[in-house]
C-alpha cells in the first residue's frame, strides 16, 4: 500500500512539474529532492519503529535480516546458493 501511494502521487507529475521548485519549511528544493527527503523521513521513522519493536521484543525479536554473528554463516550460504560473488 505505501508503494501504491508514492506512485500514485507520482505518476501525475509532468517533466514541467519537475523542474519547479518549492519551499519546505521556507527552504527551496527542487521536486526531485523534497520526494527525497520524504522518503529519507519515511525511513527514519520506519527505524525508529524497528527499534522500539526490537526493545519491546527483545526476547521474542526474529531479526529482519541477518542474525547478529551470523554473517559468515549467510555469506557462506549466498555462495554456495548462488556462486562466487561478482562484485
Amino acid at each position: 500500500a505505501g508503494w501504491l501511494a508514492l506512485f500514485t502521487a507520482v505518476d501525475p507529475l509532468t517533466p514541467e512539474d519537475l523542474s519547479r521548485t518549492i519551499h519546505i519549511r521556507q527552504e527551496p528544493h527542487s521536486i526531485p529532492k523534497a520526494i527525497n527527503r520524504q522518503l529519507a523521513h519515511y525511513g527514519y521513522h520506519v527505524g525508529q519503529i524497528v527499534l522500539l519493536a526490537k526493545h519491546m521484543n527483545s526476547a521474542d525479536w526474529k531479526t529482519l535480516s541477518i542474525p547478529r554473528g551470523q554473517s559468515q554463516t549467510f555469506n557462506t550460504d549466498m555462495k554456495d546458493k548462488f556462486g562466487k560473488a561478482t562484485g
